[in-house]
């Protein structure tokens, strides 16, 4: 389940109904974009958590962040790494899939989208000490 709000809303839900196949994604934008309380993703129970997409965003007024604002990781306002801290406390093992659909990369070669995209990933990483 992704949400596009108030995380705790989701949180509820997918501890309400205890299905196995029933957990959340949390895209990072999306958290941003909406309550944006860190606390709330300390409050994502682990097991449930599935995938993460993870973009920076530029600094914009919440109410007004679309798609077109989503930056790589690292060079934008987003606490990724509160967010990778976090994550990692809970235990969190799954991907960290980079989301970005900023229009201007459109026009890059994808094989470079990805390389640069796996390199602000890792350089956020590193920021976290996730990664040496």
């Amino acid at each position: 389940m992704e949400w596009f709000q108030d995380l705790s809303d989701a949180i509820k839900i997918v501890e309400s109904a205890p299905h196995e196949h029933l957990g959340m994604m949390i895209d990072t934008f999306h958290w941003y974009r909406g309550d944006g309380n860190l606390d709330h993703i300390d409050l994502v129970p682990g097991p449930k958590l599935f995938l993460v997409h993870i973009n920076d965003c530029e600094d914009n007024k919440r109410a007004d962040l679309t798609d077109k604002n989503r930056l790589y990781c690292g060079k934008g306002v987003i606490p990724l790494i509160e967010i990778l801290k976090s994550l990692e406390r809970k235990g969190y093992e799954g991907y960290l899939s980079v989301d970005i659909f900023r229009k201007e990369y459109w026009k890059i070669d994808p094989l470079t989208i990805s390389k640069d995209s796996l390199e602000t990933l890792k350089e956020v990483m590193k920021q976290a000490k996730l990664l040496r």
